[in-house]
């Protein structure tokens, strides 16, 4: 696991168009299978022609948005993951009979001394 924090999008195709139900679901059970810890309950709306849904875990967030039978997922924790183990579970619980993945790495930046370099030139911006 990554200590600065693993963000996996997942965009996808279902055989028939997602729920509110379902997507509040997922959202709502997704966590826990990889993990984090869900503060907020699932909210899941309607917009034109699909799906927003979102959740706020400890770490960061897990967001749904659908049209159609297309469903994208965004997962982003700053603890990290399992990414296999949250690939294979969020393709069961949408049932995802297609899709294309992307992990992004997002390591912790070294900490620089910014502030101090702006007070030594006698400037802050």
């Amino acid at each position: 696991m990554n200590p600065g924090g693993v963000h996996l999008v997942i965009d996808g195709q279902t055989a028939i168009p997602l729920t509110v139900s379902k997507v509040e679901r997922f959202l709502r059970h997704f966590p826990r299978l990889v993990g984090v810890r869900r503060i907020t309950d699932p909210e899941v709306v309607l917009v034109r022609g699909g799906l927003c849904g979102i959740v706020i875990i400890a770490q960061s967030h897990i967001s749904v948005h659908t049209q159609g039978c297309n469903v994208w997922t965004d997962i982003f924790s700053c603890l990290g993951f399992d990414t296999d183990c949250a690939l294979h579970a969020a393709q069961r619980l949408l049932d995802v009979v297609e899709c294309r993945f992307t992990v992004i790495e997002r390591p912790m930046p070294p900490a620089q001394p910014v502030l101090a370099s702006w007070t030594a030139a006698g400037a802050l911006p």
